[in-house]
C-alpha cells in the first residue's frame, strides 16, 4: 500500500520548485526534488538541507534541476546530504561532484555539459573514484567540457562505468565519431569489472563480434537493447551457449553457467537482421517479454521446434512468406504459423512487417482468414497489429 503526495511551489526571484514524495511503507519514503531556476537565490538555496532534514525516514531522493546560470549553491547543500541521496538526475551544466556521485545507486545525466573530470578519474589506483554503490548509470548526450590528456568524452564516460562494480543497469545515448571509445573501454577492456551488469540498452553502433564479446563475459542477461546494432550468428552462438569467460588467476578461462543467457533474457531488440537466430530464440528463451528487430520465415516456423516464449507482450519482426499464399499447401503453412502466434496469448503489440520503410515490395504474410488470420482470435490483450511498408498486403 502506497501514500503519495505533491507539492509545487512558485517563488519570487527563484522559478519553480517542485516537491513530491511516495509513503510506501512505515519506513521508506521516495522524495522528488525538481527545480526551474530563473536567478540562484542563495537565501532559499540554503533552506534545501532544512527541507531534506524534515524527511528523516526517507530511503530515495531524486534531484532534478534545469538551470541558468549554474546552481553551484544548490550542489554544494545537495553534497552536504549526499549520504541520504540515492538518486541525481541531472541536466544542463554541472561541476563533477564526485563525493556526491560516490554514495549514488542511481545516476542519470541527461544533456550535461561536464566542466571537468577530476584528473585522477582515470586512473584505477585512485580507490575514491570506484563507485561501489552505483547500480544504475543514465548517460545521454553527455559531454566534458575540458577533456584529460585529449581523451574523448566517450573514453572518460566508458572509465566512469567502468569505476561501479556493482552496476546492473546501463543505459547510454549519444552519437559522435568517437562512439566507439566508450563500450571498448567500459565493455571490452580488462580485467571485466561489470560482474553484475544484466541490462544494457546502447542507441550506439558496436560491431558484431564485440558483442558476441560482451556476451561471453556477461553471466545473466535481462535487458540487451541495442536498436542502431545487428545480431549475427557469434551473438547467438554465445546466447545459446552454457560456457562463459571468467579470469582465474590472471588466465582468461570458459567456465560453465548455471543460467544459459537464453534462459534469462527478457528483452532483445536490435535492427533488423539478415534472418539469424529468430525462430531459434523464440524455441529457446522461455522469459523472453519483448523481440524487436529479426526476420523469420514461415517455412522456419513450419519446419522448426514450438516457440517457449509464452510471456511475450510485444513481437516486432519481419515475418517473411517465403511461400505460395494462392496454392492450398501455402495456406496451411500460412495457418501454422499464424497458429503459432495465436499461442502467444500475452500480446499487446504485434509487428510482423519490421521497421524497414525501404522493404515496400518485400512478401510479407497475408492478413486473410483463409490463410489463418483467425488463429489470432485468443490474443485477447493485443491492442496493436501492426503492417507498415506493405504495399503487397492483400486483406
Amino acid at each position: 500500500m502506497s501514500v503519495g503526495a505533491h507539492m509545487n511551489l512558485l517563488l519570487p526571484g527563484f522559478g519553480f520548485l517542485e516537491i513530491s514524495f511516495m509513503h510506501y511503507q512505515k519506513t521508506s519514503v521516495h522524495v522528488t526534488l525538481m527545480m526551474w531556476y530563473e536567478s540562484v537565490s542563495l537565501s532559499l538555496l540554503t533552506t534545501i538541507p532544512a527541507i531534506l532534514d524534515n524527511f528523516d525516514i526517507f530511503s530515495h531522493l531524486h534531484f532534478d534541476f534545469r538551470t541558468n546560470p549554474e546552481p553551484i549553491h544548490a550542489i554544494n547543500q545537495i553534497k552536504a546530504h549526499s549520504s541520504i541521496i540515492t538518486s541525481f538526475h541531472a541536466t544542463e551544466c554541472i561541476e563533477y561532484p564526485p563525493e556526491l556521485w560516490k554514495e549514488l545507486r542511481h545516476l542519470e545525466l541527461d544533456h550535461v555539459t561536464i566542466h571537468q573530470l577530476p584528473v585522477n578519474i582515470l586512473s584505477t589506483e585512485h580507490s575514491e573514484y570506484i563507485f561501489s554503490n552505483k547500480h544504475t548509470l543514465r548517460i545521454d548526450h553527455v559531454r566534458i567540457a575540458d577533456l584529460l590528456h585529449s581523451y574523448s568524452d566517450w573514453y572518460c564516460l566508458g572509465m566512469q562505468a567502468r569505476s561501479c562494480p556493482a552496476l546492473c543497469s546501463l543505459d547510454i545515448k549519444g552519437h559522435s565519431r568517437d562512439e566507439g571509445d566508450f563500450y571498448k573501454v567500459a565493455l571490452l577492456q580488462h580485467p571485466w569489472t561489470l560482474n553484475n551488469l544484466s541490462d544494457l540498452r546502447a542507441y550506439i553502433t558496436i560491431e558484431g563480434e564485440d558483442i558476441a564479446t560482451l556476451l561471453r563475459r556477461m553471466s545473466e542477461i535481462k535487458w540487451l537493447c541495442l536498436p542502431a546494432c545487428k545480431f549475427g550468428q557469434l551473438s547467438l552462438q554465445e546466447l545459446l551457449a552454457d560456457k562463459q569467460e571468467v579470469m582465474d588467476n590472471g588466465q582468461l578461462v570458459r567456465k560453465t553457467r548455471f543460467w544459459r543467457l537464453c534462459e534469462t533474457v527478457e528483452t532483445l531488440v536490435f535492427v533488423i537482421n539478415n534472418g539469424i537466430g529468430g525462430q531459434t530464440i523464440l524455441s529457446k528463451c522461455p522469459r523472453l517479454k519483448i523481440l524487436d528487430g529479426f526476420v523469420i520465415t514461415v517455412s522456419e516456423i513450419v519446419d522448426g521446434t514450438e516457440w517457449v516464449c509464452t510471456r511475450l507482450t510485444r513481437l516486432n519482426i519481419y515475418l517473411r512468406a517465403d511461400i505460395d499464399q494462392e496454392t492450398e499447401g501455402g495456406m496451411a503453412k500460412a495457418r501454422i504459423a499464424f497458429r503459432q502466434l495465436g499461442k502467444l496469448t500475452r500480446l499487446e503489440s504485434l509487428d510482423l512487417t519490421g521497421w524497414d520503410p525501404r522493404s515496400l515490395d518485400r512478401r510479407r504474410l497475408d492478413m486473410r482468414l483463409r490463410a489463418g488470420l483467425d488463429e489470432l482470435a485468443n490474443l485477447k490483450r493485443l491492442n496493436c497489429l501492426s503492417f507498415r511498408f506493405d504495399r503487397c498486403q492483400r486483406i
